[in-house]
């Protein structure tokens, strides 16, 4: 009865019903029940089709309502910036009749999810369109009834689509969807979001970057549950790295020094700073991240890294200014984005094809195709992981107290990737950190005693993947994430579980990693280069180049043989020589590479593989050889046969060709080892015999 009593309302209705028999009014409510369900509305979320209903009590009114509607509703808000208010929380004696009355044509319900959760999206006038491949906008333009569509702007590859009528939004968007020309097209709703909150003089009590046991607000901590951040300071600092603050704004503080580079608050083309005094959690979260080592108030876990302010609380932001400022961030240089907030009251399996795009984006195209670190607070409901937290590509984390157990309010599941130090929530918790300056804190002097929640425990993650990212540039967003998870403290049931993920982020083992990453990357390849030889040569691993490691010096150190006869193995710079006197000889060599990180070691069977091909009776064998060194080439005769006389002695031709094509040498002999004085460069080369058949027999031959 509860959904029938929220379309009893209608202007069409209420009248009529005055006049009805107990009879007629049973009739008339079975079939109002049936049209009901038939008048399903939906929208594509990608392509999942989402069922929706219309809410009762909430409403989105493109035209300012007055003062006869506005007294109807617990809360008004107006967004100028925006164009739109939203009167919350209708009055049981206020009728929806009084919107026509007032001729408010523009006003439509929040929309609601099948799930029956208190989740409210608020339709506004824009469509987000993203065209498959080859598809062009004149495409859809067709779907458009002249009039319907005030505007169109592109930004970044997504089509931004103004309509006219309110009442026409689903309709237009579905209809573009269903004819197969879109990746997406989405309604850009208004859906409320939250804040996951609850020698420097205030170190002390930076419980979470060095536990001592340390009493903080009465409550005695457990040595050593933090990040071990004041270990991974003696490595490194966070230097050359941007993190992308997504809050309510940041502002110059003493305590940042000249690191704020800009800031973007997408929902009014402001720049990133707080609106309102008090609002003061994005300058919570910066402080977390990278306070100054200057000996003036606290520390961060990446103290010197760069800052962008991302400010997200404008009034009437909307899924697509969340986009806009995903867009903003990469744009600017962002290698870490970090995000202590979630929709509110969010379902647990909610998710939106524009966020995850943007999302996608961010971690394929940020830091020049590397992708950008994207990380968010797991949320404060202690049950499932809060969207966009849940989002595949992002690194979700919760929070434990001092002394190692898991915050109640802690959102949790198998999406949550990490757990770091926190306090409690709304402001009553144990963290130390940065507040707004002077007037325009939450509090006097310039700090904030009593941050906590996952707001606090998110932004711990951001500075250690700024940490490793300030040692090793290169590596992908990937890569960072499964350094912090690798090396995580393990809490809980052993390996991962739904309460700690993979553990309590470890600073100093990750940054540690992070430097193991920039040792060589080594393997090698065996090449058979004639009978029981094996040319072993040096490789960069992964797909990386050998000759862009910087490697200093190399060892190739043979320590066991096997397989029943003598071997021999040994080399120098990026090749080895393999040998024995039978073809089951087998080398155990240990193989190290140098650079100014490091040394790399990896250990190695050596045995012949295979040989080439036997090609009309003949194979060629060379050795890899430097540039400038004598060079043999033979032709083996593998037939078998035993030539035992000059006469039965025949011609050979060898010919050796560039990278090019170009002949750069050629010799006739009836000698089959062909010594060469080796006027060569450094490159790959091809030598080519032809056999007295007439068959072409080729060899690659590496000069370095």
């Amino acid at each position: 009865m509860i959904f029938l009593k929220s379309h009893l309302e209608n202007k069409f209705l209420e009248p009529t019903l005055k006049k009805l028999t107990m009879k007629n009014l049973y009739t008339l409510v079975l079939c109002f029940f049936i049209f009901s369900l038939q008048a399903q509305e939906y929208y594509y979320n990608g392509s999942e089709k989402i069922e929706i209903y219309k809410s009762d009590k909430y409403f989105i009114s493109f035209e300012t309502p007055n003062q006869d509607v506005a007294k109807g509703f617990e809360k008004i808000e107006t967004f100028s910036a925006k164009g739109f208010t939203i009167l919350a929380n209708k009055k049981a004696n206020f009728s929806t009749i009084e919107f026509d009355r007032q001729n408010l044509n523009q006003i439509t319900p929040a929309l609601l999810l099948r799930n029956g959760s208190d989740f409210k999206m608020f339709p506004t006038k824009t469509i987000r369109v993203k065209l498959k491949p080859n598809i062009v906008k004149t495409q859809i333009e067709r779907f458009f009834v002249k009039g319907q569509i005030l505007k169109i702007e592109e930004r970044y590859d997504v089509l931004c689509l103004e309509i006219k009528d309110i009442h026409k939004l689903l309709e237009i968007a579905n209809r573009i969807y269903e004819s197969g020309l879109v990746e997406f097209s989405i309604p850009d709703f208004y859906i409320p979001i939250e804040l996951n909150q609850v020698n420097d003089p205030l170190f002390p009590l930076q419980f979470q970057m060095h536990n001592t046991g340390q009493v903080i607000d009465g409550i005695a901590g457990v040595n050593d549950i933090d990040v071990n951040a004041l270990e991974a300071w003696d490595i490194n600092l966070g230097d050359n790295v941007t993190v992308a603050v997504f809050d309510q704004g940041l502002e110059n503080h003493e305590d940042f020094g000249n690191r704020l580079i800009g800031g973007f608050t997408p929902a009014t083309n402001g720049n990133g700073t707080p609106l309102v005094n008090n609002e003061t959690h994005g300058m919570n979260c910066a402080g977390v991240i990278g306070a100054s080592d200057d000996n003036l108030g606290l520390r961060g876990v990446a103290p010197n890294v760069n800052f962008l302010s991302v400010n997200i609380f404008a009034d009437g932001t909307t899924v697509s200014d969340l986009v806009a400022g995903i867009q903003w961030a990469i744009d600017n240089g962002a290698d870490v984005l970090s995000n202590s907030w979630s929709f509110t009251s969010v379902p647990c399996g909610f998710t939106n094809i524009d966020i995850e795009d943007a999302i996608h984006d961010a971690v394929t195209t940020g830091r020049n195709k590397k992708g950008a670190v994207v990380v968010f607070s797991a949320g404060n409901t202690g049950a499932c992981v809060k969207y966009p937290a849940r989002n595949n590509n992002v690194i979700s984390v919760g929070a434990v107290d001092n002394r190692g157990n898991l915050f109640s309010y802690s959102s949790r599941g198998a999406e949550l990737d990490l757990v770091a130090p926190s306090g409690k929530t709304k402001y009553l918790g144990n963290i130390r950190t940065t507040d707004r300056m002077d007037d325009a804190g939450r509090v006097a002097g310039n700090y904030e005693p009593s941050f906590g929640g996952t707001s606090a425990s998110c932004p711990v993650v951001s500075g250690v993947a700024a940490l490793v990212l300030s040692i090793n540039p290169d590596l992908t967003h990937q890569e960072v994430r499964d350094i912090l998870t690798a090396t995580a403290t393990d809490m809980g049931a052993g390996g991962f579980d739904n309460n700690f993920g993979f553990g309590r982020v470890n600073a100093f083992a990750a940054v540690q990693e992070a430097q193991q990453t920039l040792f060589p990357k080594i393997t090698v390849e065996l090449e058979p280069i004639g009978t029981n030889y094996v040319a072993v040569h040096m490789v960069g691993a992964n797909g990386t180049n050998i000759n862009d490691q910087e490697i200093t010096s190399t060892t190739w150190q043979k320590i066991s043989s096997s397989g029943g006869c003598y071997a021999s193995f040994g080399g120098s710079g990026f090749e080895a020589l393999g040998h024995g006197s039978c073809n089951s000889w087998r080398v155990y060599a240990k193989i190290t590479a140098t650079n100014s990180y490091g040394t790399s070691t990896i250990y190695r069977t050596i045995t012949p593989p295979a040989p080439y091909p036997c090609v009309d009776s003949f194979i060629i064998a060379s050795n890899p050889t430097k540039v400038g060194s004598s060079l043999s080439i033979i032709i083996e005769d593998c037939s078998g046969r035993y030539i035992n006389a000059e006469s039965e002695k025949e011609d050979y031709t060898i010919s050796i060709y560039n990278k090019y094509g170009e002949r750069v040498y050629i010799k006739t002999q009836k000698d089959m080892t062909f010594t060469i004085d080796n006027n060569l460069k450094e490159g790959l080369y091809i030598v080519k015999f032809k056999t007295r058949k007439g068959n072409i027999i080729t060899k690659k031959l590496i000069v370095n």
